[in-house]
C-alpha cells in the first residue's frame, strides 16, 4: 500500500473541480485552456486544431484527484465508455498503489450523441521523443500518420532545446512520410498538477494530449517504458494505458514484450536513430547521466556506439561509468554484464555496483536513525511538555511573590540591616499562609 501523497499532502476532501476547456484559434495557433484550483492550465499547437474535449480534461486530472483523495467534478458531459474505463483504471491502481477510487461527478453523453461523435479519421498517431523506446515503436510498428511531440514534458524547457526537438521530430516525420505535431503546455508549472511525480502521471498526461487531437486520428500509441513483466506499476503500463480510451478514440500501449537490450539492438543500425537519438532528461545529450551512460553501454555491446552522433565520444566510456556516484536502475547495468562485455567495462560496472551498495547502506543507516527518532519523539515531547508546564507554574509563582514583595516594601519605611529583611520575610510567609499556600 502506497501512502506517499497521503503523508505529504493529506487526504484533501474538497472536490477537484475542472471547468470546461475554452478554445481559441489565433492565426495558425490553436489553444485550449481552463482554470483549476485558481490557476490557468493550457495547451496549444501550430500544427493541428485542438479539441476542447471533456475526456482530455478528465484524463489529465483523474490521477492527481486520485492521489489526493479528491472527487473529480467536471462541467462537460463525458463519454460513457471513457467513464467506465476510468473506474477500471482506478480499480487497477488501487490494487497496486493502494489509493481508494474517487467519484467522477459529471453527466454522460447520450447514445445518439456518441454516434455522431464517431465520424473522426481512421489515421493513427505516435508520441515521439527521439528516445530509444520511441524509435523502437516507430521502427517496429505500422507507419503512423502523425508523430506527436509535447514540449517541456520530460525535459526542462527553453527556446534552444525546443528548437532542436522540433527540428529532429520534423526531420524524422518527413523521412517516414508522417506529419509532425508539436504541442506546447504549461502543465508542469501548474501548482496542483506539478506536485505529482512524472512516473505517476506520465501515461495519463500523454493520453490527455491524445484526446485533444482526437478529431484528426482514431488512435495514438504510447511507447512502453518497461517490459510488460516489470514488477513495479507506474503511471505508464501495458494494462493501464488502454483504459484512457473513449468510444471513438483509442489509446494504445505499444508492444512491450521486448527487453531493453533488444530495443536498443533493433534501432542501432537505423541512420535516423544514429543521428537523432535523445535519451537524456537534462540535455541533448549530456553523455554523463545514468540514462546516457547506460544507453552508451548498450550501444557499445551492439558494436554501434561510435555511429551515434548525439553522444560525446571524447571521454572513454569506462571514465563515464566511474564518474557515476550512484544509479537508480541497476537492472540495466546488470543485464549488460551478461552480454560479454570488455574486461575494462565489466570492472568499471562492478566498481559502480560497489559504490551504489555503499550509498544504499548509508541510506539504510539514515532510515534506521530516523525510525529511532520517530519512536523516541513522542516520549521526548511528553517530557518537554511536562517540563514546560512546571516551568510556567514556577513563573506564575515568581510573579506573585514579586508582586507581594513590592506591595510590602512599598508600605514600609526605608530601613537597612538584617532586622528589616527578617521583617519582610515574616510578612511574606504570613501573606502566603492567609492565601492557603504551602510554606515549602
Amino acid at each position: 500500500m502506497r501512502s506517499y501523497y497521503q503523508q505529504l499532502h493529506g487526504r484533501v476532501m474538497n472536490n477537484l473541480r475542472a471547468n470546461a476547456f475554452q478554445h481559441l484559434k489565433t492565426g495558425t495557433t490553436s489553444r485550449v485552456w481552463t482554470s483549476i484550483d485558481g490557476e490557468e492550465i493550457w495547451f496549444e499547437s501550430d500544427d493541428l486544431d485542438l479539441e476542447p474535449s471533456a475526456e482530455s480534461l478528465a484524463t489529465l486530472w483523474l490521477i492527481p484527484a486520485l492521489l489526493t483523495g479528491r472527487n473529480l467534478e467536471l462541467e462537460q458531459k463525458l463519454c460513457p465508455t471513457w467513464h467506465d474505463n476510468a473506474h477500471k483504471a482506478m480499480e487497477f491502481l488501487e490494487k497496486y498503489w493502494g489509493d481508494r477510487p474517487v467519484e467522477i461527478i459529471a453527466d454522460q453523453l447520450e447514445h445518439d450523441s456518441m454516434q455522431r461523435a464517431q465520424g473522426n479519421s481512421d489515421k493513427t498517431g505516435l508520441f515521439f521523443t527521439c528516445g530509444t523506446d520511441s524509435f523502437h515503436a516507430l521502427l517496429t510498428n505500422p507507419k503512423p500518420d502523425f508523430l506527436v511531440y509535447v514540449e517541456t514534458f520530460d525535459i526542462p524547457g527553453d527556446q534552444t532545446r525546443a528548437k532542436i526537438a522540433r527540428q529532429r521530430v520534423e526531420k524524422i516525420a518527413a523521412a517516414f512520410g508522417s506529419h509532425a505535431v508539436i504541442v506546447r503546455t504549461n502543465a508542469k508549472k501548474h501548482p496542483t498538477y506539478s506536485k505529482h511525480r512524472l512516473s505517476d502521471t506520465h501515461s495519463s498526461f500523454l493520453a490527455a494530449v491524445g484526446h485533444l487531437l482526437a478529431p484528426h486520428m482514431a488512435s495514438i500509441t504510447i511507447a512502453p517504458s518497461w517490459h510488460k513483466s516489470h514488477h513495479l506499476v507506474t503511471g505508464s503500463n501495458w494494462q493501464l494505458d488502454p483504459l484512457w480510451s473513449s468510444q471513438s478514440f483509442r489509446i494504445v500501449h505499444a508492444e512491450a514484450s521486448a527487453q531493453r537490450f533488444e530495443r536498443v539492438k533493433a534501432i542501432c543500425d537505423n541512420r535516423l536513430a544514429q543521428q537523432n537519438l535523445h535519451v537524456c532528461f537534462q540535455n541533448y545529450n549530456c553523455s554523463s547521466c545514468e540514462k546516457c551512460v547506460r544507453t552508451m553501454v548498450e550501444l557499445m555491446i551492439s558494436g554501434k556506439l561510435r555511429q551515434f552522433e548525439t553522444f560525446d565520444h571524447t571521454i572513454e566510456l569506462t571514465e563515464r561509468i566511474d564518474s557515476l556516484s550512484r544509479i537508480s536502475h541497476p537492472i540495466f547495468f546488470e543485464a549488460a554484464l551478461n552480454k560479454g562485455l570488455d574486461a575494462k567495462l565489466e570492472e568499471a560496472i562492478i566498481r559502480l555496483f560497489r559504490r551504489n551498495a555503499q550509498f544504499q547502506s548509508s541510506i539504510e543507516a539514515q532510515l534506521k536513525q530516523q525510525r529511532y527518532v520517530d519512536e523516541q519523539f513522542p516520549k521526548l515531547k511528553e517530557g518537554l511538555d511536562n517540563a514546560l508546564h512546571h516551568y510556567s507554574l514556577l513563573q506564575a509563582e515568581h510573579a506573585r511573590l514579586s508582586a507581594d514583595y513590592d506591595a510590602l516594601v512599598g508600605n514600609l519605611p526605608i530601613k537597612s540591616g538584617i532586622t528589616f529583611v527578617r521583617k519582610v520575610a515574616k510578612k511574606l510567609r504570613k501573606s502566603r499562609t492567609n492565601r492557603g499556600l504551602s510554606h515549602d
